[in-house]
C-alpha cells in the first residue's frame, strides 16, 4: 500500500442500511485522526450522508453516494457526493438564514458548518466538502 492510498479512504453506498456497517470504521478513523474532536467531525459527515441519502434522488431513484476521506498532517477533507440534482437554492444562502436552522428539516447544513472548520459545495449542489484542521502536535 502506498503512502497516498494509506491517506485516502473511499466508500460507496446507496442506502442507510448499506452505510450502517461503514459508520464504525469511519468513526474509528476520525477518532484516530482527531483524538479529542473525532466525534464532532463524524456528526458533520453523518449529516452530509443523510442529506445525500434523503435528498440526492434523481427521478425518485437514489444512485450511489460516494464518501471520500483524505488526510494530511495539516487537515482532513471529507467529500460526500451524490448523483442527485443538487440544492433547489444556494446552500450558502440557506446558511445565512438562522431561522431556517430551527425548522424540522434543514438543520443539517447548520450542524455541518458548526462541526467542521470549512464547508464548501459544488456548483451543482450535489457535493459537499468538509474540512477540519488538525492541531500541530
Amino acid at each position: 500500500m502506498t503512502r497516498d492510498e494509506f491517506r485516502r479512504r473511499t466508500y460507496t453506498f446507496n442506502t442507510l442500511e448499506a452505510f450502517a456497517p461503514l459508520r464504525e470504521e469511519l468513526l474509528a478513523l476520525l477518532n484516530r485522526l482527531f483524538p479529542e474532536e473525532g466525534m464532532l467531525l463524524f456528526v458533520a459527515v453523518n449529516e452530509a450522508v443523510n442529506n445525500a441519502l434523503f435528498h440526492g434522488r434523481r427521478n425518485g431513484v437514489l444512485h450511489l453516494v460516494t464518501l471520500i476521506v483524505e488526510w494530511t498532517d495539516a487537515d482532513v477533507l471529507v467529500v460526500v457526493r451524490d448523483q442527485g440534482p443538487g440544492f433547489p437554492q444556494s446552500p450558502k444562502e440557506f446558511l445565512l438564514h438562522e431561522a431556517l436552522a430551527l425548522k424540522e428539516s434543514g438543520r443539517g447544513l447548520h450542524i455541518m458548518a458548526h462541526c467542521a472548520d470549512e464547508v464548501t459545495f459544488s456548483a451543482a449542489g450535489n457535493e459537499v466538502t468538509l474540512r477540519k484542521r488538525r492541531s500541530s502536535t
